[in-house]
């Protein structure tokens, strides 16, 4: 009897550890996946640092030695370098679909791109060369401005018009994403408005005769020979971030 039970405990074993390796198999078999190398756009950190005052005309000798590293496309309507359709943002068109909006669609990399570039001419030119930025949804039509950020320009080359025509879709589309319900249905239809840099506070005391505001023209983001003489190292934009717990800076404006 003890001797069977031996043979009965050595064929447990053996079959137990036959069980196992067949496991194993299995199991690596079921979960080898290949990852898409998809772009990040929801870790989004936008830099708003205070810089000195400083001279507007020391950019333009500065230009050459920003970002070395970033891309090399400055065509309008052509991708940026290392951009695939898989990495991409695109914009939607009028007929539901999405197009491809060159180096201003929105992915990680044309963002941290024009985030870094404002972050250059700030530097430089302090809060005068910065406006900030709202977005007004049209569906439906309402006297709420939603704040989405800031743009910084070359004041002594590029206006405020031409700076948020040439980064229009960027700036849209980020609204859009970032307050999907209240401007999710506008994408494609919003309007820009702008207020000088840093002047969040005094817009927040609804003190429409203190803070100005202005309309910016959509059709000068179709004008293509006005926006390429725009070098994408004159413009930047630093998108606002809205966390998932965070309300969202708005204002209502009963002159719009």
């Amino acid at each position: 009897f003890l001797g069977n039970m031996g043979k009965f405990r050595f064929r447990l074993t053996i079959i137990f550890i036959a069980l196992t390796l067949l496991i194993n198999v299995v199991t690596h078999a079921t979960f080898i996946t290949v990852q898409p190398q998809l772009a990040n756009n929801n870790h989004i950190v936008a830099s708003r640092r205070r810089c000195h005052h400083g001279g507007i005309s020391s950019i333009k000798n500065q230009q050459h030695a920003i970002l070395s590293s970033s891309s090399k496309s400055r065509g309008r309507g052509k991708p940026s370098s290392g951009t695939s359709l898989l990495s991409s943002s695109l914009a939607m068109n009028n007929f539901g679909q999405y197009e491809d909006t060159g180096d201003m669609a929105y992915t990680k990399e044309n963002i941290e791109r024009q985030m870094e570039y404002f972050n250059n001419i700030r530097k430089v030119g302090g809060k005068d060369v910065v406006n900030d930025v709202y977005v007004r949804g049209c569906s439906p039509r309402t006297n709420t401005l939603w704040y989405v950020g800031k743009v910084a320009r070359c004041t002594g080359t590029v206006s405020l018009e031409t700076a948020i025509a040439r980064q229009w879709n960027l700036i849209e589309e980020h609204a859009t994403r970032t307050r999907p319900i209240e401007l999710g249905r506008s994408f494609g239809n919003c309007e820009i408005w702008c207020a000088p840099g840093d002047s969040e506070v005094e817009m927040s005391k609804n003190d429409e005769s203190n803070v100005s505001i202005i309309n910016m023209d959509k059709s000068a983001a179709n004008d293509e020979s006005l926006l390429k003489e725009v070098n994408l190292l004159e413009i930047g934009f630093a998108p606002e971030v809205v966390t998932n717990m965070g309300q969202g800076f708005r204002v209502e404006r009963s002159d719009i």
